[in-house]
């Protein structure tokens, strides 16, 4: 239920949408996910900060005590809104985010 959310989910989430992010790098990167560089040979390098080239991926559903059911909660929550970028993915963001940046 929505008033269950595990505060720590609400902040996690919160701090990471200081711009709009892409949803499967949240569900990713809460669930235990690898931060690496996208390729065909999937080369581990140290992340990049905003580098397009790194993305989130795997994880999987309470691998490391965290679930998809509280990040969830959580965007209900802080009242975030998702919409589909230029490249066709969903992105949540804060509603008092500015999406022209």
């Amino acid at each position: 239920m929505i008033g269950e959310t595990k505060p720590d989910a609400q902040v996690w989430l919160k701090e990471r949408l200081t711009e709009p992010r892409r949803v499967a790098d949240l569900i990713s990167e809460w669930c235990g996910g690898e931060f690496r560089e996208q390729s065909w040979r999937f080369t581990w390098k140290q992340p990049k900060p905003l580098d397009p080239t790194y993305r989130w991926e795997g994880g999987e559903d309470g691998k490391n005590g965290h679930w998809i059911k509280d990040l969830n909660e959580a965007r209900a929550r802080l009242g975030l809104e998702a919409k589909i970028g230029d490249d066709d993915c969903w992105y949540w963001f804060l509603p008092d985010v500015d999406l022209l940046k």
